[in-house]
């Protein structure tokens, strides 16, 4: 029988997941952590955000090739669980709601990541007008979500609560590729490389929770340019 599952507001879903993020076995997770890295540009001395850094996963890798990074989130329990990875010169974390606002001033940055963020995200564009207002003419974003084929077959980020034993289900909402790539348009970004992951039998080994879905689009990936 399914485990009872929970829909709470996103920020509240993070905060309880924050515990159990980096070590509960998401496949999604796992299946960016071998793609979207391949994706940085060389960030060496760039400054870069990290919009909704989580645990930090992008940000030590992007700081780790050189890159100033300011990690942005809108969850205290996540940010926390990120500065207790350890001190970086170049990291600075920021507490705040990139949906609302980036607070950061106009064009100031070379590039941002976006990594598994947007499934939670209503209105595309507005999140997106805000990233194209803090990146220099020709800064690249760097964006991974879940794939809306999985998303129309009912997956979506969801973790258990170590301490009731629930499904928690983060508020999230379905978009197509034609979603992202019209916001991303309407906010003044060309589009770059678009890639669909599917998942295959190799990867079964890292994620093995994702074996109903061989065969499947588990991952889309997507570059920006600030135009």
């Amino acid at each position: 029988m399914e485990t009872r599952r929970t829909i709470v507001p996103t920020r509240e879903g993070y905060e309880r997941w924050a515990e159990v993020y980096d070590s509960d076995g998401n496949p999604l997770v796992a299946l960016e952590e071998r793609h979207f890295p391949l994706m940085f540009p060389d960030v060496n001395g760039l400054l870069v955000a990290d919009v909704g850094c989580g645990t930090g996963r992008q940000t030590f890798k992007l700081a780790a090739h050189g890159a100033r990074v300011v990690a942005l989130d809108f969850s205290p329990a996540m940010v926390g669980r990120a500065r207790a990875k350890g001190k970086i010169a170049q990291v600075y974390f920021v507490l705040a709601d990139a949906v609302t606002s980036i607070p950061l001033k106009s064009g100031v940055l070379d590039g941002a990541v976006c990594s598994l963020v947007l499934e939670h995200v209503e209105d595309l564009t507005s999140m997106l007008q805000q990233l194209r207002r803090v990146c220099k003419l020709n800064g690249f974003v760097l964006i991974s979500d879940i794939h809306p084929t999985l998303a129309s077959a009912g997956a979506a980020a969801n973790f258990e609560d170590p301490s009731t034993g629930q499904k928690v289900f983060p508020r999230g909402y379905r978009h197509e590729i034609s979603d992202y790539l019209r916001a991303a348009n309407d906010a003044g970004f060309r589009i770059g490389a678009l890639t669909e992951v599917i998942v295959d039998e190799k990867f079964l080994d890292a994620g093995p929770r994702a074996a109903k879905y061989v065969g499947w689009p588990m991952l889309l990936l997507f570059s920006l340019v600030a135009s």
